[in-house]
This record gives structure tokens, C-alpha cells and sequence, in this order.
């Protein structure tokens, strides 16, 4: 019964997340053909365009990133390993988990690395004006 809760609420914060995701998607869509517009045809870009578009961007994809993975939505390349037996398989699946969390752990290793020292340097994104270490 708790489990059933837990994995429904799970369920529904990733739906959450994912519509949000599917908004800042369309606002960075926005963004982008507006800021060519405005360059291109009026020579007037609009000033942190890209510095907005890169925060939207990690927004995009970390807030889409949990719902992809509670489908099971990762991209996998089956012509390899679909001549392969049942159990040979699920051995490959480990063998690219163990490899997936360990290179997942370099990089949450070098991002919060990167992120501290952009905190103690007192880094900004310029235009925008705002701390740049939650987004390393």
C-alpha cells in the first residue's frame, strides 16, 4: 500500500516535471526565433539571449530527465546485443548500469567541483545578473 503511494506520487512529480519541461521548451523556442528576428531584421538582438537560452536549456533536459528514465527512454543500440541470448543480455544491461553510474559519478563529481568554485569566485551570468554555480 505505502509502496503503491510512493511510486503513484513519483509518477505524478515526474509528469509534473515533465510538463513543466515541455513549457521552458516552448519559452526557449521562443526566445531563440525572437532574438533572430529581432537581430536580423531589426539589428537588435536581445542583450543575455544566450546566457537565458543555456538555463532554459539545463531546465529542459534535467527536468525531462526523470520521466525518461522511469519509461525505460534511453536510446540503446539493440543491432549489437539482439542476437544475443535472454540471460547474455541481462549481463550486458549490468555491465552498461555499472558503467553508466560510474561515469554519472565522475561527472556529478567534476559538475559540483565546478559549481563550488563558481560559488566561492562569486560567479554571475552576466546579462542575467544571477549566481551561476546552481547551474554548473
Amino acid at each position: 500500500m505505502l509502496r503503491l503511494f510512493f511510486v503513484r506520487s513519483i509518477s505524478k512529480f515526474n509528469n509534473f516535471l515533465l510538463i513543466i519541461s515541455g513549457v521552458v521548451l516552448v519559452i526557449l523556442m521562443m526566445v531563440g526565433a525572437i532574438d533572430a528576428t529581432l537581430r536580423y531584421v531589426f539589428g537588435h538582438p536581445i542583450k543575455g539571449a544566450l546566457n537565458l537560452s543555456e538555463v532554459l536549456l539545463l531546465i529542459t533536459v534535467f527536468f525531462a530527465w526523470p520521466y525518461n528514465q522511469s519509461v525505460d527512454g534511453n536510446v540503446k543500440v539493440e543491432i549489437f546485443s539482439s542476437k544475443f541470448k535472454l540471460k547474455n543480455k541481462y549481463r550486458l544491461e549490468i555491465v552498461w548500469t555499472i558503467i553508466s553510474i560510474i561515469l554519472f559519478i565522475i561527472m556529478a563529481w567534476y559538475s559540483a567541483k565546478g559549481a563550488i568554485d563558481s560559488k566561492d569566485s562569486y560567479e554571475i551570468i552576466d546579462i542575467l545578473n544571477i549566481p551561476a554555480y546552481p547551474f554548473k
